[in-house]
């Protein structure tokens, strides 16, 4: 028997998974094989009941799930590597060894690309106040105010150095 979180997620999951099989894409899903590509941390009961959706309400013809830094190997053409998945909110550091995932060994942080963002916004908000200069936070705003002209005076190490931590 399932518990309400993993019945309410069953619910969404198979609403989400019904709109885009059956209508957006317009497919039987009978005849197809599912391919899930997940990040190295997605949770195994999810896994669990995404196989249980596809094969059991859906009746696809397979699911397979791989790991997305297998895949960033697999597309580079090596078997071992140090893959290093800077995302928004994290950044995930998965070591690869003859394709496969060392997982006791995967390590993570919290420094990644929004902090980055939100430190150029900073240091662009002090450079412009100092000259008396109103500068729009929004996101698009600022990635078109660095498109336009670059970072201008900002000094990107200096950023990043700020930014970076040792991993433990």
């Amino acid at each position: 028997p399932l518990d309400s979180f993993e019945y309410n997620v069953k619910k969404i999951l198979h609403r989400i998974l019904y709109e885009v099989i059956e209508n957006k894409l317009g497919i039987d899903p009978r005849y197809t094989t599912i391919i899930l590509v997940k990040n190295d941390l997605f949770p195994k009961n999810i896994n669990k009941i995404l196989n249980e959706l596809l094969i059991m309400d859906f009746k696809v013809n397979s699911v397979t799930f791989l790991q997305e830094s297998i895949c960033n190997c697999i597309a580079s053409g090596i078997k071992t590597a140090v893959v290093i998945e800077i995302g928004w909110e994290m950044t995930i550091i998965t070591p690869i060894f003859d394709l496969r995932v060392l997982q006791s060994f995967i390590k993570t942080t919290k420094r990644a690309s929004s902090e980055v963002h939100y430190k150029i916004i900073e240091k662009l908000l002090k450079e412009n106040t100092d000259k008396g200069k109103h500068v729009s936070t929004g996101f698009n705003s600022i990635e078109d105010s660095i498109k336009k002209r670059g970072i201008g005076n900002l000094n990107v190490d200096e950023i990043v150095e700020e930014l970076i931590i040792p991993v433990k």
